[in-house]
C-alpha cells in the first residue's frame, strides 16, 4: 500500500477535517523552514513531539508528527485534496490508476473522458501508482470497481473467453486458429502503446520467426538457441540506447525462457553485433560525426555488445579515406583500453534512470510483440506491410522534428556555419572495376562449368521443397558459383521482392 494511503487512513481514523489539515498547511506555509526541521533526522522524538505540540491545534499533531518522522511533510497538499473526497464523497471522485509506464496525454485524455462520461458531475482525483508486474497497459480503480487495460489482465480475460466459449454449444467455429486470432485482435483493439525503437521489436519478431521455423523443421531449441546472433544499431541518446540494449537482452531471455522452454542458460544470452547509425551522419560539418560516433560506441560497449563496427566521419558523402577509417577504429579502441567502461559487464546497471527506462523499453516491445503475434508472426506483418508502415512513420516522424527544429542536429538545423564543397573524399578510379570484372570472367572460364550447372540445378530443386538450403548453396560455394548465380536460381522458385505501399 502506498504511503498516501495509509497517511489517509489515519486521518479517517481520527476524523481530521479538512479545515484542520488546511490549517496546518498555512502553519507549515508561513514558516518555509519548518518542515525541514521537522524532518531533520538529527532532531530527537521528544524535541519534534515539543515542536509540533507548541505549534499544531490538537486535532492534527498526530499525522504531522507521522509525516515528519517519514518525511513527508512534501505530501500535505495531497492529503488535502483526497480527504476532500471523504468529506464530500458525491462531488469528488477517487481513482487509483496503476501503470508500467505513465500513460502519455493522449492515452490520459482518453482515461480523464471515459471517467467524466462514466461518473458525470464528479471532480476526478487521480491517484498514480507504479507497478511494474502488470506487464505493459494499466489498470483503473474507482472505489470497489475495477478497469483492466494491463497485459496480465487482458490474458485472464481473454482465457476466460476462450474457456467460456470452449462450453458452449457450436463453439467449433471460434476456436479455429482463425477464430481465436480474431479474438486476440479484438482484445488488441483501444490501447496505444509505442516503442521507442522499432528497429529492435522488429529484429526480436524476426529472431522469434527464426526459432519458430526451426522448431517446426524438428530442432531442439537448445541446440541451436544459443549460436543465434542479432544485429543493432547505436544511435545518439547514450542511456536510452544503454537501456535498449539491456531490455533487448531481457526480452530474448524471457522469450527463449517463457515461450520455447528452453533450460541451457547458454540459450537464453542475447548476442548481438553493433554498428553505429549511418542515419545519423552528416554530410554538413562531417568532423561532428567523429563525436557522434564516439559517443554511439560507448552505448554499444555500457549496453553489453559483443562486437562492433564504428562508422567512419566522410560516409555520408562517400566511402570512407584511409585515414577517417583509422579514426574510427581508433574510436573503438580508445573506448576498449582507456575508458574502463569495458571492465563491468553492466556498468550501468543500479541507476534509477537506465532501469525506468529499461522497464519500459521492455514493456512497450512486449505490446509491439502481442500486436505482432496476433498478425500471425513477423512474417505475416511484414508480408501485411504492418513493419515498414511502422519503420516509414517513425522516419517521417523524426524528419519532421528535424524540419520543425524541435529536434536539434547540430551543423544541419543548428549551429551552421558557411562551408566550402568537401575535401580529400576517396575516389574509386574506373580501372578497379573493370579489373574485377577481368578477373571474374576468368575465374568462370576456368572453373567445372558443368558441375556447376548440376550445383545449381539441385539448389533450386532444393528451394522447390522444404530442404534445409544452407548444404546446397555452400555446395554451389565450393565449385564457384558466385553469389549472384545463387541468388538467380532462388529467385526462379521464390520471386523477386516488391516494396509494398506503406504510406
Amino acid at each position: 500500500m502506498k504511503k498516501l494511503d495509509v497517511y489517509l487512513q489515519e486521518i479517517k481514523r481520527q476524523k481530521i477535517s479538512v479545515d484542520d489539515l488546511q490549517h496546518a498547511a498555512e502553519i507549515l506555509a508561513a514558516t518555509p523552514q519548518l518542515p525541514a526541521e521537522l524532518e531533520n533526522p538529527d532532531l530527537t522524538r521528544e524535541k519534534r513531539e515539543d515542536l509540533v505540540r507548541s505549534l499544531f491545534p490538537l486535532a492534527v499533531r498526530g499525522i504531522i508528527e507521522v509525516l515528519a518522522q517519514d518525511q513527508t511533510m512534501k505530501m500535505m497538499p495531497d492529503l488535502i485534496k483526497e480527504a476532500e473526497t471523504f468529506e464530500k464523497p458525491d462531488k469528488y471522485l477517487r481513482c487509483v490508476l496503476e501503470y508500467v509506464k505513465e500513460p502519455d496525454e493522449k492515452q490520459a485524455a482518453g482515461i480523464r473522458k471515459f471517467l467524466s462520461e462514466k461518473y458525470p458531475g464528479r471532480e476526478l482525483r487521480i491517484v498514480k501508482e507504479e507497478k511494474p508486474e502488470l506487464g505493459s497497459g494499466f489498470i483503473l480503480r474507482v472505489g470497489s470497481e475495477e478497469y483492466d487495460w494491463s497485459t496480465e489482465g487482458r490474458k485472464r480475460a481473454l482465457a476466460d473467453k476462450l474457456k467460456n466459449l470452449a462450453k458452449e454449444p457450436d463453439s467449433g467455429d471460434f476456436l479455429t486458429q482463425k477464430g481465436i486470432i480474431g479474438i486476440l485482435k479484438g482484445n488488441l483493439d483501444g490501447i496505444d502503446i509505442s516503442a521507442r525503437e522499432i528497429g529492435t521489436v522488429s529484429r526480436v519478431g524476426d529472431g522469434i520467426a527464426y526459432v519458430e521455423a526451426a522448431l517446426e523443421a524438428g530442432m531442439d531449441i537448445d541446440e541451436f538457441a544459443g549460436r543465434l546472433s542479432f544485429f543493432f544499431n547505436a544511435h545518439n541518446n547514450l542511456l536510452e540506447e544503454v537501456a535498449k540494449y539491456r531490455a533487448a537482452r531481457r526480452l530474448w531471455a524471457k522469450i527463449i525462457k517463457e515461450r520455447f522452454h528452453a533450460k541451457k542458460d547458454r540459450s537464453m544470452m542475447l548476442r548481438f553485433h553493433t554498428q553505429t547509425g549511418g542515419s545519423t551522419l552528416t554530410a554538413q560539418q562531417p568532423d561532428n560525426n567523429i563525436v557522434r560516433v564516439a559517443i554511439q560506441t560507448l552505448a554499444a560497449v555500457l549496453g553489453g555488445t559483443q562486437s562492433l563496427h564504428t562508422n567512419s566521419r566522410d560516409e555520408a558523402l562517400a566511402l570512407p579515406t584511409e585515414d577517417s577509417v583509422r579514426i574510427a577504429l581508433r574510436t573503438q579502441q580508445i573506448v576498449a583500453y582507456e575508458s574502463g567502461v569495458a571492465d563491468s559487464i553492466d556498468p550501468l546497471g543500479g541507476s534509477y534512470y537506465v532501469e525506468r527506462m529499461t522497464d519500459e523499453l521492455q514493456a512497450a516491445a512486449e505490446a509491439y510483440i502481442e500486436k505482432i503475434d496476433a498478425m500471425g508472426g513477423a512474417v505475416k506483418a511484414i508480408e501485411q506491410g504492418y513493419i515498414q508502415r511502422e519503420i516509414a512513420e517513425s522516419s517521417y516522424q523524426y524528419q519532421r522534428q528535424v524540419e520543425s527544429g524541435e529536434q536539434i542536429v547540430v551543423g544541419v538545423n543548428k549551429f551552421t556555419i558557411e562551408e566550402p564543397p568537401a575535401k580529400g573524399l576517396l575516389h574509386i578510379d574506373a580501372s578497379v572495376a573493370a579489373n574485377q570484372v577481368k578477373k571474374l570472367q576468368e575465374m568462370k572460364a576456368a572453373r567445372d562449368n558443368v558441375l556447376v550447372r548440376q550445383r545449381l540445378d539441385a539448389l533450386r530443386t532444393a528451394a522447390e521443397g522444404s530442404d534445409n538450403l544452407m548444404p546446397y548453396i555452400l555446395d554451389c560455394a565450393r565449385v564457384y558459383c558466385t553469389e549472384g548465380e545463387i541468388c538467380g536460381e532462388l529467385r526462379k522458385v521464390f520471386g523477386e521482392y516488391r516494396p509494398m505501399e506503406v504510406l
